[in-house]
């Protein structure tokens, strides 16, 4: 008996229509009713979801898809706080019964729009906790935060806190139990947890302490954006030794901040006491010597990776910042590239990650022979003697827009592998990321930030 494509059996075409991507699945299930019912039944197979607040018919229907498959979700709340409120009613609730989930992003407005005044969107606590996210083990709340916790009376099984930081994130039941229940069998949703990303403004000393009772939790993982309050008091980091016996995996994300609060940064959120072992900076537009001056003087013994990324500068667009870079004395008081001083001082450094400077060939040398690195990716090095004076003395030599890229040698390229780990060349410029290609969007950021959060965790 002869078959047209809308009567096919249901199970040997949902089998076929698992293995599409999200635009084919979405192209599948507009041919007909029953190819739509066959992906609905049997659902299509993907590891990441990136759903929209602003767009919850297709968030809905993705969700429906490809919920029993999904490993990593990645919310973007571009809209507003009743479009939120909605989606997760309609659309994060349908994720009740997964337990195969592992990581879940929200990225919130202000890392998606250029307004001066993005909201930070509050979630609510009990959704999230109501979620048997078992297995969870990695939660992101870039430019959003908790609900504070509601006032609970306390009972033979729990002894919860009526007043607690809105990031405290204690989910009481396992932080503070009652004096029969034992911490170790205790279950939670974010039980599994090893680790969180929030925004600077929402770091308190509740927060670390109350994350030291996960016994899984490894990362701790700090934004601070253009929006944030930099005139906080630091955190007395030596209160938190005895908490975290096998040590915490601290990160400092900079994102977007303007070279003028850099100096904050370094007085209230760099001291000395910090557990610092990886800072990334990105798309600040400056490579702030200083800085890596204190990052060599504090972190000697913690820091294991650094991370600079900006994209091209363009040479009308960004006049101002290069100007007023040449002018700059505090270049003078370098007689050496401070990253091979870093390099050479920081006997923990395993990454090292530089894109949208350049850096001159024999001093990318001096950094490999001083320091064994994992991980080594670089963009732009210079071969060019006649720009060696631009270079020397620590001054950051931008790469515009404009510029070319040159080979390097070989027999530099042999130095470079003699003291690595593993086979390195410099990174193709058409093989970088958009994010890093000049003319980049702000969700082009958002990705290589989430993209680079992963390869953190592979040197810890």
């Amino acid at each position: 008996m002869l078959m047209d494509w809308g009567n096919l059996p249901l199970l040997p075409l949902g089998c076929v229509l698992r293995y599409l991507r999200t635009k084919d699945a979405l192209a599948a299930s507009s041919v007909c009713r029953h190819w739509r019912s066959a992906l609905l039944i049997v659902g299509a197979r993907m590891d990441t979801l990136k759903l929209r607040v602003s767009n919850i018919d297709r968030s809905c229907f993705l969700t429906r898809v490809f919920r029993k498959q999904v490993k990593q979700i990645y919310i973007y709340i571009d809209s507003s706080s009743e479009d939120l409120q909605l989606f997760m009613s309609n659309v994060f609730t349908q994720f009740y019964e997964m337990k195969m989930i592992k990581e879940v992003t929200f990225i919130g407005p202000i890392y998606l729009q250029e307004e001066s005044y993005s909201p930070v969107f509050m979630l609510k606590r009990q959704t999230l906790e109501s979620l048997p996210f078992n297995n969870l083990d990695s939660l992101l709340l870039m430019g959003c935060t908790l609900s504070p916790l509601e006032s609970i009376e306390e009972d033979e099984h729990t002894c919860l806190e009526k007043e607690c930081d809105p990031l405290a994130l204690t989910f009481n039941n396992v932080f503070t139990p009652a004096k029969d229940v034992n911490l170790d069998s205790a279950t939670s949703a974010l039980s599994m947890l090893q680790n969180l990303t929030i925004e600077y403004d929402c770091l308190s000393s509740e927060v670390v302490a109350c994350l030291s009772h996960l016994k899984h939790f490894k990362y701790l993982n700090i934004n601070i954006t253009n929006k944030t309050n930099l005139n906080r008091k630091p955190l007395d980091w030596s209160d938190f030794k005895d908490l975290y016996p096998n040590g915490l995996n601290f990160c400092i994300n900079m994102i977007c901040v303007p070279e003028s609060k850099f100096n904050k940064v370094m007085t209230n959120v760099l001291v000395e006491e910090l557990p610092l072992t990886s800072i990334k900076v990105m798309f600040c537009k400056t490579l702030h010597l200083p800085m890596i001056k204190q990052l060599t003087t504090h972190y000697k013994k913690s820091l294991r990776e650094l991370v600079w990324v900006d994209s091209p500068f363009h040479p009308i667009d960004d006049r101002e910042i290069l100007k007023s870079e040449l002018r700059d004395d505090s270049y003078a008081m370098f007689n050496m590239n401070p990253l091979v001083l870093l390099c050479w001082q920081c006997n923990q450094l395993q990454r090292l990650v530089l894109h949208g400077y350049w850096i001159w060939h024999y001093d990318l040398v001096g950094c490999v022979r001083l320091r064994c690195l994992e991980q080594l990716d670089v963009s732009a090095v210079e071969v060019r003697e006649t720009h060696y004076l631009r270079l020397r003395g620590g001054a950051p030599g931008h790469v515009l827009t404009t510029d070319t890229h040159d080979n390097i040698g070989r027999e530099i390229l042999h130095h470079i592998n003699k003291y690595m780990n593993v086979k390195w060349r410099p990174r193709s410029w058409r093989k970088l990321h958009r994010a890093v290609r000049g003319q980049a969007t702000h969700e082009d950021r958002v990705d290589y930030m989430l993209q680079e959060a992963k390869q953190t965790y592979s040197i810890m």
